[in-house]
């Protein structure tokens, strides 16, 4: 399989997972981890993830995530352990 197939697998794989979620906010949540673990661009994946995740949730007038009262330790745990 070439590397552009199998990008365009995980972008698939990703995408339909989001559009599967039934709650909004698991929709953003997915988004956000999923820009991250896929390192999509050579730097600012996870701010990326979290734009991402806003949108989502901004298009259907609900209010940002905002992970500033979450040590940056525990969020490094967290998006390791997912």
């Amino acid at each position: 399989m070439t590397l552009s197939r199998m990008c365009t697998s995980l972008i698939s794989a990703y995408t339909a997972s989001i559009r599967g979620s039934v709650l909004l906010v698991e929709k953003a949540l997915l988004a956000l981890v999923f820009m991250a673990y896929l390192q999509a661009f050579n730097d600012g994946n996870k701010r990326t993830g979290r734009v991402l995740a806003n949108a989502l949730l901004h298009a259907r007038s609900s209010l940002p995530l905002s992970l500033r009262t979450v040590g940056e330790d525990d969020y490094r745990h967290a998006i390791v352990a997912f």
